[in-house]
Order: C-alpha cells, then structure tokens, then sequence
C-alpha cells in the first residue's frame, strides 16, 4: 500500500524548477553547443527560466514589487537610450542643413541627377509624361595654377565664381546667393521655349576632402524655379500651362587631386506632359527631339563653366599675386 502511494504521488507531483549550476569554476552546465530547451505551454522559456537570476529582495519587501522596481528601471534605461539617439540624429539632420541649402528632397532628386552618365529619356505613355535630359562631367584645366591649395581657395567664395560660370548677359543676380539663369531659345516638336532657371549657388568647406586631400571646397549649384515662357506654334489646338513643365540644373566643381585644374558635373533635365496627339508618336519622333534639347543645353552649359572657370580663376590669381607683392 505504501508503495502505490509513493507511485502515485510521484506521478502526480508538478515538474521540478531548473536551476543554473556551474559544473566547474571555469565551465558552464548551459554549454554554448547545448541547444535550449524549447518552451512549453505549461513551463513557458525553460531556458529563460534556468538562466534568469533570481530577484534580491529588501526583508520584507515582497517579490511582485521588486520586479515591478525593475521593470521600471529598465524602461528609464531604454527611454534615455532613446532620447540620446534622437538627439544624435537630430545633430546629423542639423549639420547636413548647415551644409546644404537643400531640404532631404532636393538632395535625394540632386544624387539621381547627378548619379546619372549621358542622356536621359522616360516616357510613361498611360499619362503621357515624358522625362529628358543630359548629365556631363567636367573637367577644367585651369593654366599656370598655383596648386591645390589656390584652386581650393578660389572655389571657397561662391559668389566670385558665381559671377563666372555663365554668360553674363544671360545672367541675373537675384541676392541671397541666387542667381537666374536664361538659356538658348529650345525647340521639342510643336512646342518652342525660352526658360530661364533660378539657381542656388554655395560653397560646401571638406566636402569631398578625404585624409589624402585635406579640406577640400565643393562650389555646388541647384535649380529652386524655372519658368519655361513656352510658346506654341500655330495650329497647336492646346493651353501651354496643362503641359505642366518642369526645368532642373544642377552641378559642382572641386578641386582636381593634382590641384591643376576643377572636376565635376552638370546635370539638366526637363519634364511636362505631351498633348493627347503627341502621345501616339512613336519614340524614333520623341527621343532625336528630347536628345538635340539636352545636347544644346549640355554643351551651353559646359562651354559656359568651362570658359567662366578659367577666366575667373586666372583674374583670381593675378589679384592674389598683386596682394602679395604689395605686402612685400
């Protein structure tokens, strides 16, 4: 009889707790190659339960308030960790605003602008949107310059190389590091523009200077509004505005890493929607039209950089060395 109660209260007992004994001082019962036992619905983690210390409690202090006194500690601890992460980010999002003129957007569609190599040509025929455009490097040899350090100087005033980087006649000082800029009269199929662009134009100090290079200027320049003075030509049986045209430049000089010259890019791209019957015609019509549009104003562009670089960095130097003998 005693020994079938002694079956049954083992059968019926509750399973027993596991505890964490080390096996030796150095050595772990819990082996990283033993995997973990798997929960059940009974026990909940094992493992968590085996691994977890146990609560220390004040005399007289009960268990549920201890626990409640570390959960609340834990949660001071995650919401400073939090806070010192917002704050970081928030330092990053202010210097990146120092830097650049440029909201998140802006700086997003500059990088795919100038991400791009050649033309470039979309056209999404459900809406009858169409996207051109043209992204060229630049490279400026400047004559008789006087190192990096000279070329890095010069770009460091953006508005003395503002002043030099476009044809004068077709530029307008706006204030405030603003500057408009008309183009060449463009034609694409029946529709004929004369755009000017407003453009932000700034110097950005260690840029792209890595350990190598030092603190290298980035004269750079974005497109803030445009207006496309379209005209149509005769016969054309629709509004100018429902064309919704848009016009972006964008571009940035450096210095060269043998300091002999200014490298960089130019990127231009104009958008609109086509009237319904151009729509239907057949990209062999659309792309020679969208491309002749992006060479001129490419190679406008390029001849004007390249040509207002070296005339403004050579009167740079000739001042900078009346300067020098003057204090000699």
């Amino acid at each position: 009889m005693r020994a079938a109660y002694a079956l049954a209260a083992a059968v019926l007992a509750p399973p027993p707790i596991f505890a964490f004994v080390p096996s030796s001082p150095t050595t772990s019962a819990w082996s990283s190659r033993t995997p973990l036992p798997s929960p059940s619905p009974r026990t909940g983690n094992v493992a968590l339960q085996a691994i977890s210390p146990k609560p220390k409690r004040a005399p007289g202090e009960s268990l549920a308030a201890v626990r409640r006194a570390r959960a609340e500690r834990k949660a001071r601890e995650e919401a400073a960790a939090g806070k010192g992460t917002q704050q970081q980010q928030q330092q990053q999002q202010q210097q990146q605003q120092q830097q650049s003129p440029l909201d998140a957007t802006a700086l997003e569609r500059r990088a795919t602008i100038l991400g791009r190599d050649g033309d470039h040509f979309a056209l999404d025929r459900s809406n009858g949107r169409v996207e051109f455009g043209s992204t060229v490097d630049l490279i400026t040899p400047l004559d008789d310059s006087s190192g990096i350090e000279s070329v890095g100087l010069w770009l460091s005033d953006a508005r003395r190389v503002a002043g030099g980087i476009w044809d004068e006649k077709l530029l307008t000082d706006l204030g405030q590091s603003t500057y408009r800029l008309g183009l060449m009269p463009l034609k694409f199929v029946t529709i004929q523009l004369a755009p000017t662009v407003d453009v932000k134009m700034w110097t950005d100090i260690a840029e792209c200077g890595g350990e190598d290079e030092g603190a290298l200027p980035t004269f750079r320049l974005h497109s803030i509004g445009f207006e496309p003075n379209v005209e149509l030509l005769p016969g054309v049986g629709f509004d100018s505005q429902s064309l919704g045209i848009e016009i972006e430049v964008c571009g940035e000089l450096r210095p060269t890493k043998d300091g002999k010259g200014v490298a960089g890019k130019i990127g231009f791209v104009s958008s609109g929607y086509l009237s319904p019957p151009l729509r239907i015609l057949p990209d062999s019509v659309l792309k020679p039209s969208s491309s002749t549009i992006s060479r001129t104003v490419r190679d406008f562009a390029v001849e004007s950089f390249q040509a207002g670089a070296v005339k403004q960095y050579a009167a740079f130097q000739m001042k900078e060395e009346e300067m020098k003998e003057q204090k000699s």
